[in-house]
């Protein structure tokens, strides 16, 4: 639930306002918690969105395992016969309806994702989820949709900056009144008035970028992060998956 302004019952204008008390989407399915919330990116329909959300976890639990491999935690050949298994795999309607199925047994959704992939990768599998917890999953997974959604919006943006520089240079010298103070000021040129748009939107775009560092970070570290202090930063959203686990950072 989500509320605007203080809980009063004597001001209507202060009111608690609750917003979609039941936490449904378009089609009347609930959300997942708060922690799992899916960053759909591409105009992904809400449909897909479980099997979205399972791809971006197997991709993490596959990374982290492939980093384990290296620290001599998982057999090497049974990496590989995960990764001949998994692959490519696109989950399905049917996929993401069995995971369901499980979680309405198992009361929990990670464990219900482990259980189908153990279900699909057969004793491979068990490598999965070594030494993790939820948050790991959810989290690395959150940040890498940020990241891939930042990636599109600054696409977009660049296209953006691009039109109003063309059509800033295009009206150079088409005057227009300036205004000041809601009226009429001494004229000025749109030109001017689209440049200084140019200046404003390219300083987004920078802050945008160091947004987008900034939150493709992954972390695998344990229940209570007692494992050991590893959080993997990646700066572009096509590192994060298969980097993720590559190494383990010190404390800043």
């Amino acid at each position: 639930n989500s509320y605007a302004g203080p809980e009063s019952d004597s001001d209507p204008s202060t009111t608690l306002v609750r917003v979609n008390s039941q936490r449904v989407d378009p089609a009347g399915k609930p959300y997942a918690p708060f922690h799992d919330v899916q960053m759909l990116v591409d105009g992904v329909e809400p449909a897909k969105s479980d099997r979205v959300r399972a791809g971006s976890w197997l991709d993490v639990e596959l990374a982290a395992c492939e980093a384990m491999v290296g620290l001599g935690q998982v057999p090497a050949e049974d990496y590989a016969q995960l990764r001949r298994t998994f692959d490519g795999y696109s989950f399905s309607a049917t996929d993401v309806a069995r995971i369901d199925e499980i979680e309405r047994t198992v009361k929990h959704d990670v464990i219900a994702f482990l259980t189908f992939v153990e279900e699909k990768g057969g004793p491979a599998a068990r490598h999965l989820h070594k030494g993790m917890t939820s948050s790991d999953v959810l989290d690395t997974t959150l940040a890498v949709q940020l990241a891939e959604a930042n990636a599109l919006l600054l696409k977009d943006v660049d296209r953006v900056l691009a039109a109003v520089k063309k059509r800033a240079l295009e009206h150079q010298r088409t005057p227009m009144m300036g205004r000041s103070h809601g009226i009429h000021a001494e004229p000025i040129t749109f030109g001017m008035k689209l440049g200084m748009w140019a200046f404003e939107v390219s300083r987004h775009l920078k802050r945008m970028r160091i947004v987008t560092v900034n939150a493709a970070v992954g972390k695998i570290s344990g229940a209570v992060g007692e494992r050991r202090p590893n959080n993997a930063r990646s700066a572009s959203p096509e590192a994060m998956p298969s980097g993720s686990g590559s190494g383990w950072s010190r404390m800043p």
